[in-house]
């Protein structure tokens, strides 16, 4: 990046991650960690014996679920930026749904399972967006400050996800769009939804307690009150 004009130029075009940069004084020379990853994905059911490689590819694979009508999606970078994959559950017909949408950090389904309910990062911030099933109509459905790790209720009413940055709660919105209901008063995140809809698990810091320290809570869907 340019200190006089602020003008950025890519030196790297792979998969691969790098950090730890350093320059010799001259400027010439470039020093760095390269991390190059592989990814799996994997089935398997109480037998371990059973264990079964769907998919491996050169990159990152991450957020993966399970569709109403049997098949996974998950999120790559194998086209270059991270997107919404899915697959039958023999690993066969493997569909790239979008492009550039720079999927990550939660990604979950509409309980009729027609739509995706993901986090992305757009200018900067990261948000909640939808897409339908087949890769269509995208479009961002929240407008806040770093919103990460979406979970549809099974009745199909509500999305409830983790919002903030530093000190994030957990919040949740109607299913169609709506004004947010704060459900945390604590520092709290990466919700996970009860079969029956009615709680909430999370990760939690409470300063209440004598020496802060990180919990896992569970809280009524319906108020927010923690119960355990």
């Amino acid at each position: 990046i340019s200190t006089t004009d602020g003008t950025t130029s890519r030196l790297t075009r792979d998969l691969n991650s790098y950090r730890h940069l350093s320059l010799t004084s001259d400027a010439k020379t470039l020093a760095f960690v390269q991390n190059h990853v592989v990814s799996n994905i994997w089935t398997q059911d109480e037998n371990a014996a059973s264990a079964k490689q769907l998919r491996s590819e050169a990159g990152w694979l991450n957020e993966l679920i399970w569709l109403p009508d049997g098949r996974l999606a998950y999120t790559s970078n194998a086209g270059g930026s991270s997107d919404i994959w899915t697959m039958n559950a023999d690993g066969s017909d493997v569909r790239q749904l979008t492009v550039g949408a720079n999927a990550r950090l939660g990604l979950s389904v509409t309980t009729d399972g027609k739509q995706f309910i993901f986090a992305a990062e757009k200018d900067g911030k990261y948000n909640l967006w939808r897409v339908n099933i087949d890769g269509s109509n995208l479009a961002r459905i929240t407008s806040g400050d770093g919103e990460f790790y979406p979970q549809c209720t099974p009745d199909g009413n509500w999305i409830v996800y983790q919002s903030g940055g530093n000190y994030p709660t957990l919040r949740k919105m109607p299913v169609d769009g709506g004004q947010p209901t704060i459900l945390t008063k604590t520092t709290a995140s990466r919700p996970s939804i009860s079969p029956d809809g009615k709680f909430v698990a999370y990760h939690y810091l409470d300063s209440s307690f004598e020496r802060s320290r990180w919990g896992i809570g569970i809280s009524s869907l319906e108020n927010g009150r923690r119960v355990k």
